[in-house]
């Protein structure tokens, strides 16, 4: 009948906001990796386009085409310095993946064993009482 919450109900209360913390991370990983894939593949696409443009320029050596290849290269510039600062090297996102892990899973096993270990204690004190 208090407004203190129990133990238990605080460890879920913990373990819930923690999980809410992990699967944001995840999000925003996952975001920054489906930025990373779509720059990657507008970059190969210009990268062709451009090799495309360098063919016709070599035949035609229109100034038109130079300046679209211009155009090109400095969009390929761009792209090229937003894949260079990736938010996380590999073994960041590693070390994030692991800890995300250990902070669900191994704190909710903590838990569950003092919960059942506990219980199974009590169960052995009642049954030597009991059986004397």
């Amino acid at each position: 009948m208090s407004d203190t919450p129990s133990p238990a109900a605080e460890s879920e209360l913990d373990f819930l906001k923690d999980l809410a913390k992990t699967e944001q991370t995840l999000a925003q990983l996952k975001q920054r990796y489906q930025q990373i894939q779509d720059a990657r593949q507008q970059q190969e696409q210009i990268e062709n386009k451009q090799q495309q443009i360098q063919q016709e320029w070599e035949k035609t050596q229109l100034s038109e085409l130079h300046s679209q290849l211009e155009r090109l290269q400095e969009q390929l510039d761009e792209l090229k310095i937003i894949l260079e600062s990736e938010l996380l090297s590999s073994q960041q996102s590693r070390q994030l993946f692991f800890e995300a892990i250990r902070q669900v899973f191994l704190a909710g096993l903590f838990w569950q064993i003092v919960r059942f270990g506990g219980i199974g204690v009590l169960v052995g004190w009642l049954l030597k009482a009991w059986a004397g």
